[in-house]
């Protein structure tokens, strides 16, 4: 039915990867003075600070996400997909008729306490994203709400507005 891959700015991801890697050999470089006191902490950190720099690599500059919305025996559904250069993979399958709010994720806005939530945005800090919330789904526990992050184009956030209205959630929070 609709298709859409975000086209990630990666600046953001290789400055802060980057600047994070570059760290991490400075403080390494630093623990091998001699008369440094408690080098293995410091290299401890290096190493926690390098592991950081390859997640982030590794997450938004080797991967690229696909939003779609089809309908499959007969129900809508959002699914999502990681593209990668070798591969592509379904990393979420959710029911449009458990969705029921979406929220412009904005530097005021708070997630809800204690809530998991799934981002599968294609930037380290996105300008514009929203929180998704559904009912319930294949993996949630107890029927816990499921929160998924994207960063969805103008006719993308049409779609699920709509099916927020037929559900009868609250369409007015895009």
């Amino acid at each position: 039915m609709y298709e859409y891959i975000p086209n990630p700015p990666k600046k953001k991801a290789k400055t802060v990867g980057m600047t994070l890697f570059i760290l991490s050999l400075v403080i390494f470089f630093v623990s091998g003075i001699e008369g440094i006191g408690y080098p293995g902490i410091l290299q401890t950190a290096a190493i926690a600070l390098m592991t950081v720099a390859i997640l982030l690599v590794g997450k938004y500059l080797t991967r690229a996400y696909r939003y779609r919305v089809d309908k499959t025996n007969g129900e809508y559904e959002f699914i999502i997909d990681e593209i990668s250069k070798t591969s592509s993979v379904t990393v979420c399958r959710l029911e449009l008729s458990k969705l029921r709010r979406a929220d412009a994720w904005t530097k005021d806005y708070k997630p809800p306490k204690k809530a998991r939530i799934y981002n599968y945005c294609v930037d380290v800090a996105p300008t514009d994203s929203y929180l998704l919330t559904f009912l319930d789904g294949a993996f949630s526990m107890n029927g816990e709400r499921i929160y998924v992050r994207i960063s969805p184009d103008e006719r993308l956030t049409e779609i699920l507005q709509s099916f927020i209205k037929r559900n009868g959630g609250t369409p007015d929070e895009f």
